[in-house]
């Protein structure tokens, strides 16, 4: 877990003598056209608590899902064009291989280690089979190794610089019953618009759809705010959260304020904390 110290001024992580982690600015993120959601997707896509199959699994862990996906592809490549002769190596570094998460993962550590030294070994692997093996790592610098016991890690420091938490909501099982009545009821709703020429507008809730951006917008417009649109860029992804939520307990802290010397407070109610402190 990293130190208050290291999060709060953006200070650059050592992984070995020769790897660093940098906490990019979103200056950095938007020159070289990053955000949050593209850093966080390759952890995330193939987590195993998305596959049934894979989620109580103890001998498969998320790094190995990397392979596994590789693996599958390729097969399927071959199968759908069964004169090509590449080799796994070859498919891997051609465009045809767009799909796989690794290749994203190693674009992510391209950037957030400044650096384009890295490289993807992995294991032989004959007839299409895969065992989980040490031999399947990305190497940095010639040096620091992402493998299957220290992707985890690797993964909680990314995190942590961008004050995320990864979370895997699976949806819950339905009965055929359920589906049934859930078809049943899109049929009759596609009936309708079909019929009056209509459809229901949802309208997202500002809650159901913040975003980074919607941070700024509130920290910049802020009535004491010291950011504008030019400073705020020089921000790491954490320091604008932190902005945000210190912003917004003063705001509450004023508000409550308000309401205590407004002549409708009870003076039974608990005391109010100063809203520099964490509560």
């Amino acid at each position: 877990m990293l130190n208050d110290q290291t999060l709060f001024f953006g200070l650059p992580i050592k992984l070995d003598e020769n790897t660093i982690l940098y906490q990019p600015t979103l200056n950095e993120m938007l020159d070289k056209g990053f955000m949050v959601e593209n850093i966080l997707e390759p952890f995330i896509t193939l987590d195993k608590r998305n596959f049934e199959n894979e989620e109580n699994n103890d001998k498969i862990n998320n790094f190995d899902m990397l392979f596994i996906q590789m693996i599958l592809a390729y097969m399927q490549h071959l199968e759908k064009e069964k004169n090509d002769k590449l080799t796994l190596s070859d498919w891997i570094n051609s465009d045809k291989s767009s799909i796989l998460v690794i290749k994203r993962l190693i674009e992510v550590i391209k950037f957030l280690c400044r650096t384009d030294d890295v490289i993807l070994y992995m294991a032989n692997v004959q007839n299409g089979t895969f065992g989980t093996t040490e031999e399947n790592y990305i190497l940095i610098n010639k040096s620091y190794k992402i493998n299957r016991n220290t992707f985890e890690d690797f993964k909680d420091l990314v995190c942590e610089i961008l004050d995320t938490e990864i979370k895997i909501e699976k949806k819950p099982q339905k009965t055929e019953e359920e589906n049934e009545i859930e078809a049943l009821f899109e049929k009759k709703r596609l009936e309708y618009e079909k019929k009056y020429k209509k459809k229901k507008v949802k309208r997202e809730k500002n809650k159901d759809n913040l975003t980074i951006f919607t941070l700024i917008n509130y920290i910049i417009h802020y009535k004491d705010s010291q950011y504008d649109y030019n400073t705020i860029k020089n921000l790491t992804i954490y320091q604008i959260k932190n902005t945000f939520k210190y912003y917004q307990s003063q705001e509450m802290y004023e508000l409550d304020m308000k309401y205590r010397t407004s002549g409708n407070f009870k003076m039974d109610k608990k005391t109010s904390e100063h809203w520099f402190f964490d509560k």
